[in-house]
């Protein structure tokens, strides 16, 4: 027999073979069509919508990283206060100037800084953003003292710059 040759079949035996749709076929109506579509649709753009959402986010943690790393290598002591009048960030320039720890100044009140008997007159007590939300140097070695953590007061200068946010 060749190896080459293949069996045929005659018309006359596929007449003996019954075709039935596979058990997992189905049929569906046009409303039914529309309805899936649809779906499909919205779930597409479902989809598209968290992948940006993701990315936006991505980059925010990006953006909010190289900010902070800014602030953090900055090399004069800087306190950021939110509207309430606690401080919110501090780089450790300021932390080692005031005599705290890392992380100590965040979530304390700026009287912490000031000292008692200039608490009637502060610069940093006087400053509201919404007066007058414009730059200025409020400061000088005569005109303003701080507060060290450990009691004793020291000379600084004291500029003031609103930074209006989301938040305040």
């Amino acid at each position: 027999r060749d190896l080459h040759s293949f069996p045929t079949r005659r018309s006359s035996d596929l007449a003996n073979y019954s075709f039935k749709p596979p058990f997992w076929s189905f049929s569906l109506t046009s409303e039914q069509i529309l309805s899936l579509a649809v779906f499909c649709f919205f779930g597409a753009i479902v989809c598209f919508l968290k992948r940006q959402m993701s990315r936006d986010a991505e980059d925010l943690r990006q953006n909010s990283r190289r900010l902070q790393s800014i602030f953090r290598a900055h090399l004069d002591p800087v306190l950021i206060f939110d509207a309430q009048g606690v401080i919110a960030m501090a780089n450790r320039q300021a932390e080692s100037l005031l005599g705290f720890g890392r992380g100590e100044l965040v979530g304390k009140k700026r009287e912490v800084i000031v000292p008692q008997r200039f608490r009637a007159n502060h610069p940093l007590l006087r400053f509201k953003s919404e007066d007058n939300p414009t730059a200025r140097s409020m400061g000088g070695t005569a005109e303003a003292k701080a507060l060290r953590k450990d009691g004793n007061e020291i000379d600084v200068e004291v500029n003031l710059r609103p930074i209006r946010t989301d938040q305040a």
